[in-house]
C-alpha cells in the first residue's frame, strides 16, 4: 500500500510563486512506486484547493481557470488528516479522512466550526 503525502505549498508568503514551484518540484520528486502526493494549494489569501491538475505547473498560467476546475478544502483537525470538500452552491460537502491506513469518504452532513 502507497503512503498518501499531501505536498502544500503558495500561501500568504511573499515568496508564493517560489513556493509554488519548489512545492511542484517536490511534488514531482516523490517516487510514485512507494507514495500517492496530493498537491494542495494555498491561495494568497489563505484558501486550500486540492485536484490532478494543480501538480502541473502549466494549471497556474491562468489561475482562476485553475482553481475554478479544484476542489477548495477545508483541513480539519484531529487524530488524521482531515480534508473537508466544499463546493460552490454547498449542496455538496463531503470528508476526506487520511489515517495511516486508509482513505475514507463520508457524504453525511457535519458541522465544522472555523
Amino acid at each position: 500500500m502507497k503512503t498518501k503525502v499531501a505536498v502544500l505549498f503558495g500561501g500568504r508568503s511573499v515568496e508564493h510563486e517560489v513556493s509554488i514551484i519548489s512545492g511542484l518540484q517536490a511534488f514531482a520528486a516523490l517516487d510514485r512506486s512507494k507514495y500517492d502526493p496530493i498537491p494542495l494549494y494555498i491561495t494568497k489569501d489563505n484558501r486550500f484547493f486540492t485536484g490532478e491538475h494543480l501538480g502541473d505547473i502549466e494549471s497556474y498560467k491562468h489561475l482562476d481557470d485553475c482553481l475554478k476546475k479544484a476542489v477548495r478544502v477545508l483541513l480539519v483537525p484531529g487524530n488524521a488528516v482531515h480534508l473537508l470538500k466544499i463546493s460552490n452552491q454547498m449542496s455538496s460537502v463531503w470528508l476526506i479522512t487520511a489515517t495511516a491506513s486508509s482513505w475514507r469518504r463520508s457524504n453525511r452532513p457535519m458541522s465544522v466550526q472555523i
